[in-house]
């Protein structure tokens, strides 16, 4: 970086296709005589990596410039600017300010610590917890026995124990439902003895790698290249797994034209590249762990240059935090480095990855040492010691850091997002309390807004506060987050936690006994509680009432006869109680039911019903059909409960008892209190026969 002069009226920059990484361009300044002379030129270019293939000629491009960002000086800054346009980007790139929340959920051992569909349902709290903000989930030990096992199988063994391919897909598919991408971790570096693509002449034995599990041997990565076998393997990956989105290639370290054959065969599989060091598959690369990752380094330790951020903020996660521009940061709550504080990953999300991800949407025009603007009027400054962020000199964002490699505290945000359609704007207040904030201004016309609370369950209405003067004054509480909208937002979709699975809701996230029946001796089960914990995570508690027994249970269903099935179960005991779990067959007036023939029947009254195909017409209760349901009215009215339908049979019958099937996924809608009431002319019904209530399990 040349120092800021107005002695010169113009500044180059130069760009090549060199393929060593941070050998691109060669600089050396050399005293001639009286004067000083500077010159840069290309180490190397690669035309023919192997016999029967050439590489594109070589280019190199010169960039002279005058000021661009009106600041009356001429510097590297305008060079950036000037360069900026011609760079390719990476495949990828435009996800980078798309991705909010970034985790790693790990399966390590054979212990399958966090199999595919439990995977899914964390996507879905964080979803309903973030108002649906992008995520991005890298599986790390999706193959044969989890985390740093099998490797070079990319294809053609996911880990059965995790859930198996086909699972694996259905996940991932359904991650982009809710606003998220799925990655995997694989190694081209280290390859293990038991995988299935293992062959001695793809590795030197006497070369040992990583050996946490099993003894590891380091790759001929240019044979594996030339033979062919590197390529068949990532065909078989994307095969085997057409659903996903990106991959992470772990402790990479080849340069030159192994990385580029690596980098250009995983792109023209429609896939995008992350890495593990930053200055490694740079031009590739659009994510990188060690800049992100701050249980290893509070800041990251990703790439330090200010001209390369200067030009590619937008485009990349691979940068070590700065105050200023920020920095998302990949933390979680499933396994990695032992990491399970939900609570703590909420925080960053808004505190760290949010403000981050507002400036990356848009491109630094000038670099000071207290401000740095942005196109769009939008400004980061320092203000002695508080790192605001504004747009067109409205405040967004505070926070303070006490030191250098400390997280941000004291942390204010009232920020429109997405950052050009401003749909909704999201609060956080690290200390509580009432905050007062300019509108934008695509929101000043309006005489109040929505506040909604964020809660692992969604979004919940707290009121509409008036807007006075283009402003509006929030009263929170603290570390929670909010959600503001101009109108009452869409409905958020439906969410079946244990979706997919034979136990539903299995890390008790629904926070309630929709799918488990508790009981206790005696019938009272008050000691018998769904609760969340320090950390946010959702746990059963049997607890108090004079160490009397408790338990929950649900049915299950689809199992096929022939098949072994697993269960288990984490407990913590606490005192003299003993814990087990127990699998029993189902009761014989469950298996022995017989449905009556329904031929002739129909519905002849109904309270209210939506109107639908699949849900809504109370014919729907007649069907036999388990994926239609009757509907009261939701779109245009609610009308209270009690609802009341009836069936004409067509004859008198005779019936021992009725089953009732609520809807599949258990949500909205399940019957709690019923009356059952019989009648010979459709006229006199006289009392209910049966009354009585079903839990949200029967």
């Amino acid at each position: 970086r040349p120092p800021r002069s107005t002695l010169f009226p113009y500044t180059t920059f130069f760009r090549s296709n060199v393929l060593l990484d941070n050998d691109r361009l060669f600089l050396q300044t050399r005293e001639v005589g009286q004067g000083m002379v500077c010159s840069l030129w290309c180490p190397v270019w690669t035309y023919r990596g192997v016999t029967n293939e050439t590489l594109p000629l070589p280019l190199a491009k010169v960039v002279v410039t005058g000021d661009l960002n009106g600041d009356g000086v001429v510097d590297w800054q305008d060079g950036a600017l000037a360069y900026r346009p011609l760079e390719p980007l990476p495949l990828g790139s435009d996800l980078v300010r798309k991705r909010i929340t970034s985790q790693i959920a790990i399966n390590f051992a054979s212990y399958a610590q966090h199999p595919f569909l439990r995977v899914l349902d964390s996507v879905k709290m964080m979803y309903l917890q973030t108002d649906g903000l992008g995520q991005e989930v890298q599986f790390k030990g999706y193959q044969a026995e989890g985390h740093d096992s099998s490797h070079p199988d990319y294809g053609g063994n996911v880990g059965r124990r995790q859930g198996g391919r086909d699972e694996f897909n259905y996940v991932m598919r359904r991650m982009k439902d809710f606003n998220a991408t799925a990655g995997i971790h694989i190694n081209a570096t280290e390859y293990y003895p038991e995988a299935k693509h293992y062959s001695l002449d793809l590795v030197n034995t006497n070369k040992p790698g990583w050996a946490w599990l099993d003894q590891s041997f380091y790759t001929d990565q240019h044979y594996d290249i030339v033979s062919g076998k590197l390529y068949q393997r990532l065909e078989e990956m994307r095969a085997d797994l057409p659903a996903l989105d990106w991959v992470y290639v772990d402790v990479y370290f080849g340069v030159g034209w192994e990385a580029y054959k690596l980098a250009t065969k995983m792109n023209s599989l429609g896939l995008p590249i992350y890495t593990e060091f930053p200055w490694l598959m740079e031009r590739y690369v659009s994510w990188n762990h060690t800049s992100q990752d701050w249980t290893q380094k509070i800041w990251g330790d990703g790439r330090k240059s200010k001209l390369a951020r200067f030009i590619q903020n937008t485009s990349r996660d691979v940068w070590p935090h700065d105050p200023l521009l920020r920095g998302s940061q990949n933390d979680g709550f499933l396994g990695w480095h032992s990491q399970r504080d939900v609570n703590a990953v909420v925080r960053s999300t808004f505190v760290v990855n949010l403000p981050s991800k507002y400036l990356q949407h848009f491109p630094i025009k000038r670099w000071g040492d207290k401000r740095i603007d942005f196109e769009g009027g939008v400004s980061a400054a320092d203000e002695g010691g508080a790192m605001k962020i504004y747009r067109n000199g409205k405040l967004w964002n505070a926070c303070r850091y006490p030191g250098t490699n400390c997280p941000p505290v004291d942390c204010l945000l009232f920020m429109p997002w997405d950052p050009i359609n401003e749909t909704r704007i999201y609060h956080w207040n690290d200390q509580g309390g009432t905050t007062t904030w300019q509108l934008p201004e695509s929101w000043q016309s309006l005489k109040e807004v929505l506040f909604y609370e964020l809660t692992p369950l969604g979004r919940v209405r707290v009121g509409a506060l008036p807007v006075k003067s283009g402003q509006v004054s929030i009263d929170a509480r603290p570390r929670t987050p909010y959600v503001l909208y101009k109108q009452t937002p869409p409905p958020l979709p439906e969410v079946v936690w244990g979706e997919g699975a034979l136990v539903k809701d299995p890390g008790f996230d629904s926070l309630g006994f929709n799918w488990w029946k508790p009981s206790a001796p005696g019938r009272d089960t008050g000691h018998i509680r769904i609760m969340r914990d320090s950390k946010g995570q959702a746990f059963l508690r049997i607890k108090g009432n004079n160490g009397a027994a408790g338990e929950v249970s649900q049915t299950l269903r689809g199992l096929e006869g022939g098949k072994t099935y697993s269960a288990s179960v984490w407990v913590e005991l606490k005192g003299k109680r003993a814990a087990s779990l127990t699998i029993r067959p189902v009761t014989a007036s469950a298996s022995s039911f017989v449905p009556m023939d329904r031929k002739g029947w129909k519905v002849v009254r109904a309270d209210s019903e939506e109107k639908g195909e699949k849900e809504g017409p109370a014919a729907l209760l007649l069907d036999c059909d388990k994926s239609t349901i009757w509907h009261t009215e939701y779109k245009e009215r609610q009308p209270g409960y009690p609802h009341e339908v009836g069936v004409d049979m067509g004859r008198e019958t005779t019936s021992s008892g009725f089953f009732y099937t609520p809807r599949e996924n258990r949500g909205n809608g399940t019957s709690d209190n019923f009356e059952l009431f019989v009648s010979r002319d459709g006229s006199d019904w006289g009392r209910a026969v049966v009354t009585g209530s079903f839990s949200e399990y029967d």
